[in-house]
């Protein structure tokens, strides 16, 4: 009720001075306006009770600011809480209320369109992407001159071709197609993600900037919504959206708004307006850890994105996953953002309704990257029924455009089956002939000359440098300035760190268990040439130990690259501070985990007991330990691949470890390798250690073995020698510092200068390339999912009787296919499935009926998060946490064990073998599903008839999946 009596004082306030301007403009009395006035019956006298009605107002606005945050303020407390009344909540209003006080505080308004003049994209062609084996990776090494080549002999592909419009600021643009056709590289182009194309034709504008400034100095202000809900699955949706708030929280907010204020304000909005206030402290969660159902984690995507407050927003299939209603509030919300602050919009939509459709202002269709409309909505329909095609009764507009792209789906008005475009080349001919085309041209006119009049250019710049915090560079993309992006990262990588358990008790236990058995094996050695060697060993251990661990650096920094990518593009922040976050908390993770280690051996294998030795020896090993994290991250963020990461990184740890010095002295060291003990940093930092812990030792030399000639005649030490390198004639002890000399050409005075400062710089060397390589190396891959193919089997481009042939295959199969029901019941009753939560437990079916008929298609329909997909994990027998209770019956009997077997379960969650092809993984479930009487070539018939019905043909030879 305080945010409705909120927004109400925003509306009387926007009304009153209008009110007042009427009322006396009609009333008698004169203009009074901008003066001060009295009350009448003063009998003259200009001061008596008099008002002034500009310092009314001032009062008014402060009483009326002063109420929005504490209203504010009592509503985000509840958002964050997950008590927030959406039902209360009104988008429209709220946003009406934010842009006045933006007015009022003088913010300037930021919004820029985007325009395209014959936009012609190609991509590298399918014969690019073959399937490595270790054949074919001996063989490319082999001809190494190929990678200085500058023109590869690989096919490209005509991905968009000519493609002309605009959509200016306060429009929205649907752009529809057939998977392929073109729509996702169209968002890509727009949004200035063009590294992954061949060749980029043609001239794309951003409200008069072209797309390399636009790029440098504002490439947050175009943000493109992938398909892929790329997230942190062991963060919560509140620490996921606030973390992009902090460094997306303008330096300028509407009076004296703090950064805290406005991520509460914002966090409040996008709680209300996508339906996840109740979900703010659920996990996201991914395939393999329970979360946020997957309509839930695609709102949250939409959330993220809407942190940005981008000028120019590419939304790619952002309903995919959503149920009708969410979707359609979702566009609505577009469509209020958009009129509200003249944002450009542009989306591509799979299966939309009509309510959705009206939405957006223009149409963009595509079909095999050709440009079949492009124009206004309203006109879609009637443009393809002049054509001659035919919409049936309760089809939607959407669905009967997409069809256009598809020959089987298309039906004709009577006379004109011969008349109608069939290609998507002739469909584009016959619209650069249209009226609408002419339009369309003379509106991307208007609108460049528009830009030209009003200096768009300037007041977007103006508009993009008031939001720069204070120490943030003007000329850059970044809105926080780089501390605020490493404190912001810092808090997310501790978040990541304290929830990944199974990776902290995997780390501290190896460390435990190591400890332990390493000084179990080291336990205690004696004070003589025989312990020395020890001493040695253990030492030497200690240090690999650490080094080793460090090696599992690489699986988290790279399943983090994903991520970076998305957030780099949205600017959010520098990758370097992604970086230099991740070094700072690193800092206490590896101070308790040499820790851990120190107490477990250093007492146990007997070493230096002094304070002064043990704290040396636990500094040197962790910043040796804080190196080598350096280390191997560099080579991850140089690498493209997990297997190359760790290929090079393996060679260069069995090099760097055999190049100590302690396995192979440096005496004995061959000279065309030895440069390897120089460049060494577990060589400094082992030399370190052992300097520390025998400097000033004394080994004796009595007893058997440590001294020569031994025996009872042999007292007299004038005449003996000590077995120990570095002894001395007639002296019955070793020095430590003369051992180290001789055995491992160790000079204990090299402690701290050079070894410990080497150790040290090269952590800062590792730590300084490292953040360089992320900052200025890009390695981009061409999609987030790749087909590789198999060698000659990539598709070719088909002529025009190859392809019309594919169709009529196509059609006969969908029109043979037989029957293979075979008349089975399946039916629940009273199914309750609840899951173990802290407190208790939680209730996510509750008493579920229900019965599914042979020949019968039962529809489960409920909004997000209603629980859709549990119910099918329960039915289907999925479920491997908490607690199910009911029945479930296949004709009337109970369930047998065989259940999974003869069930088919096709989950929301694409999870596959990627390491197989598509026609090997249908093939394989065949063999394994289907009756063993069936023979084996009436089982691969049947997986191409599916192949061929699914228009799978050019994807059955690549892998299923290759992504990152």
């Amino acid at each position: 009720m305080k945010h409705k009596y909120m927004e109400r004082i925003d509306h009387e306030s926007l009304e009153q001075p209008n009110q007042l301007h009427s009322s006396s403009s009609e009333s008698t009395i004169p203009d009074v306006r901008n003066k001060s006035y009295g009350y009448q019956d003063t009998y003259g006298e200009s001061d008596a009770n008099q008002v002034s009605v500009e310092d009314a107002k001032v009062e008014y606005e402060d009483l009326r600011r002063e109420l929005s945050r504490l209203s504010q303020r009592a509503s985000h407390s509840k958002a964050e809480e997950g008590r927030a009344d959406s039902e209360d909540f009104n988008l429209d209003e709220y946003l009406h209320g934010i842009l006045r006080e933006k007015d009022a505080s003088g913010h300037k308004r930021k919004h820029i369109g985007v325009s395209w003049r014959n936009l012609h994209v190609e991509g590298l062609g399918a014969d690019a992407y073959l399937i490595p084996t270790v054949i074919s990776s001996v063989v490319s090494l082999l001809k190494f001159w190929k990678f200085f080549q500058k023109n590869k002999t690989t096919s490209t592909k005509n991905i968009i071709d000519n493609l002309t419009g605009c959509c200016r600021d306060g429009e929205m643009l649907l752009v529809l197609g057939r998977p392929g056709a073109g729509c996702t590289s169209f968002l890509k182009v727009i949004s200035n993600m063009r590294e992954s194309y061949t060749c980029i034709d043609g001239n794309v504008n951003y409200g008069g900037i072209d797309p390399v400034t636009f790029s440098k100095r504002y490439r947050g202000q175009v943000c493109y919504n992938g398909e892929e809900d790329l997230h942190y699955p062991t963060l919560t949706a509140q620490q996921t959206l606030k973390f992009a708030l902090r460094t997306k929280t303008p330096g300028k907010r509407t009076g004296n708004e703090t950064k805290e204020a406005f991520v509460d304000r914002i966090l409040y909005m996008l709680g209300n307006m996508l339906g996840l206030t109740k979900q703010m402290n659920t996990l996201v969660g991914n395939p393999f850890i329970r979360g946020l159902s997957g309509g839930e984690r695609k709102r949250l995507s939409i959330a993220e994105q809407m942190t940005t407050s981008s000028a120019v927003n590419c939304w790619d299939c952002s309903t995919r996953g959503l149920d009708a209603a969410s979707a359609l509030d979702y566009v609505r919300s577009l469509r209020i953002m958009t009129d509200i602050f003249e944002t450009t919009t542009i989306a591509t939509l799979y299966q939309a309704s009509n309510n959705i459709f009206n939405l957006f202002d223009k149409l963009l269709l595509l079909d095999d990257g050709y440009c079949i409309y492009f124009g206004p909505i309203s006109e879609a329909k009637m443009y393809f029924e002049d054509l001659g095609f035919h919409c049936p009764p309760r089809k939607s507009i959407p669905d009967f455009l997409t069809g256009l792209c598809n020959p089987i789906e298309r039906e004709y008005k009577p006379g004109y089956e011969n008349c109608t475009p069939k290609y998507a080349s002739e469909f584009q001919k016959r619209y650069m002939e249209s009226e609408i085309h002419k339009a369309m041209l003379r509106d991307l006119e208007d609108y460049e000359n528009t830009i030209e009049r009003d200096n768009q250019p300037t007041k977007f710049e103006d508009a993009v440098c008031e939001e720069h915090q204070k120490r943030a560079g003007k000329n850059g993309p970044y809105i926080a300035s780089f501390f605020q992006q490493v404190k912001a990262l810092t808090i997310r990588e501790h978040q990541l760190l304290i929830k990944d358990t199974e990776a902290l008790i995997s780390r501290y236990g190896t460390m435990l268990i190591q400890g332990l058995i390493t000084a179990s094996c080291f336990f205690l050695p004696p004070m003589n040439g025989v312990g020395a060697l020890s001493r040695a060993g253990a030492i030497f251990f200690s240090a690999m130990f650490n080094v080793f661990i460090s090696q599992s650096e690489l699986v988290r920094f790279l399943m983090g690259r994903p991520i970076l990518e998305k957030h780099k593009q949205f600017a959010l922040y520098r990758p370097s501070a992604y970086y230099i976050a991740q070094v700072v908390m690193d800092v206490p993770y590896c101070l308790a985990q040499v820790m851990l280690y120190q107490i477990c051996s250093y007492f146990m294998m007997g070493l230096n007991l002094t304070a002064g030795k043990f704290f040396t020896s636990f500094l040197i090993l962790f910043f040796l330990t804080m190196c080598m994290n350096g280390f191997f991250r560099f080579f991850a963020s140089i690498t493209t691949s997990f297997f190359l990461a760790t290929q090079v990184t393996g060679i260069l740890l069995i090099a760097t470890t055999s190049y100590t010095g302690y396995t192979i002295p440096y005496a004995k060291m061959r000279p065309w390798l030895s440069w390897l003990y120089y460049i060494n940093p577990i060589t400094y930092g082992y030399k370190a250690l052992i300097s520390n812990e025998m400097e000033g030792q004394i080994y004796s030399c009595e007893g058997l073995g440590n001294a020569v000639p031994y025996g009872p005649d042999y007292q007299d030490w004038d005449h003996k020698i000590c077995t120990m390198q570095g002894g001395v004639p007639g002296e019955p002890f070793v020095r430590g510092d003369d051992y180290l000399r001789t055995a491992f050409s160790y000079n204990v005075e090299d402690l701290w200068a050079p070894d410990f400062i080497v150790v040290v710089a090269f952590f800062i060397f590792f730590t300084a390339i490292t953040a360089m390589s992320m900052e200025w190396l890009k390695i981009y891959k061409s999609t987030t999912l790749t087909k590789l193919y198999l060698p000659g089997k990539a598709p070719k481009v088909r002529t025009t009787e190859e392809e019309e042939e594919r169709h009529r295959k196509q059609n006969f199969i969908s029109g043979n296919m037989e029957k293979i029901s075979s008349g089975t019941t399946f039916s629940w009753q009273h199914v309750n499935y609840s899951v173990p939560v802290k407190g208790g437990q939680l209730t996510l079916l509750d008493n579920i009926n229900g019965i599914v008929r042979p020949g019968h298609l039962t529809a489960l329909m409920g909004s997000s998060g209603a629980g859709k997909t549990t119910l099918l994990d329960v039915l289907s027998r999925r479920k491997t946490i908490g607690t199910v209770k009911g029945d479930v019956f296949l004709n009337g009997e109970a369930l047998m064990n065989d259940f999974e077997r003869i069930t088919g379960y096709c989950e929301q969650m694409d999870v596959h073998q990627p390491a197989v092809t598509v026609r090997e993984a249908l093939q394989f479930s065949a063999q394994l599903r289907q009756p063993a009487e069936t023979p084996l070539e009436e089982k691969n018939a049947y997986v191409e008839q599916i192949i061929q019905l699914l228009e799978m043909e050019d994807i059955a030879h690549p892998e299923s999946f290759a992504g990152f």
